[in-house]
């Protein structure tokens, strides 16, 4: 039976010459989610961005025709990458957004961000057109043109969620978000992402993810241990998308749909 901690003791099986972090993700109920909170402020202090408790995450993914990152998520593949442009607060066309390249080797993830405004940014990604300002963007930039340049990109959904984020002032690198209300349309539907007949896909819970490099303080193993979250590999793409299949399958094309599990967290782990 699998350890959730065996995931916070390995090495990454290639040499990152970038700035890595490990990413854990737990699924824990609803009814935990104070006693959690509570638990983490003794130690952590919470993010200053965050307004009466949180701050408001909109994240427009993008894939290929084929569906090419998708596929490689469903598949399991332990290299991997996904596509987002990003927003935070009640609107998606900011001024204010980031380009995210998130890569992945196994449990170690890194991004290439590149920051501009909403429809700057939505035009490189789906034409590969630079305007002056994103030209001087510099290595970022080369990074985020090796995957963007040679694919058709498409956005495909839309998520909108609540996270309640913490950092420690002892580890810079330690950084503990809760993630609830998760939301999701298809991505030229944003308007009407709050309409009465949406459902949070977290069905009551939330999403804990803890984010680190170097060494993982026993302190919070022990916060962990006692709250008991269930560890998960949860992706909001692959969920909006499933969820996206189930209610308008007209709108995703995915050849392999009548295939899809439906319920939460279809990639879903041994509990501890």
């Amino acid at each position: 039976m699998v350890n959730a901690f065996d995931y916070f003791n390995v090495s990454p099986s290639v040499q990152l010459d970038i700035k890595w972090r490990r990413e854990i993700k737990f699924y824990i109920p609803y009814e935990k989610i104070d006693g959690l909170r509570a638990a983490l402020s003794k130690t952590l202090s919470p993010d200053p961005q965050m307004v009466d408790g949180f701050y408001l995450v909109n994240s427009v993914y993008y894939d290929t025709p084929d569906w090419e990152f998708y596929a490689a998520k469903k598949a399991g593949y332990q290299k991997r990458f996904k596509v987002r442009i990003r927003t935070y607060g009640e609107k998606l066309l900011t001024e204010k957004a980031v380009l995210e390249v998130k890569n992945r080797a196994n449990n170690f993830v890194w991004k290439n961000k590149l920051w501009g405004a909403y429809d700057e940014l939505s035009n490189f990604v789906s034409s590969s057109n630079l305007s002056a300002k994103l030209l001087q963007s510099g290595q970022e930039l080369q990074q985020i043109l090796k995957v963007v340049k040679v694919r058709t990109l498409q956005p495909k959904v839309l998520v909108k969620y609540k996270r309640e984020a913490f950092f420690s002032n002892v580890n810079p690198d330690l950084r503990v978000t809760i993630d609830t209300n998760l939301f999701a349309s298809a991505a030229n539907a944003a308007e009407r992402m709050f309409a009465s007949n949406k459902r949070d896909l977290l069905q009551q819970g939330a999403i804990l993810e803890v984010k680190f490099s170097g060494s993982y303080p026993n302190w919070l193993e022990k916060v962990l241990r006692a709250f008991q979250p269930e560890l998960v590999s949860f992706s909001k793409y692959v969920e909006a998308l499933h969820y996206q299949m189930r209610t308008k399958p007209a709108n995703l094309s995915i050849a392999d749909q009548t295939k899809t599990q439906d319920g939460l967290l279809w990639f879903r782990h041994k509990k501890w």
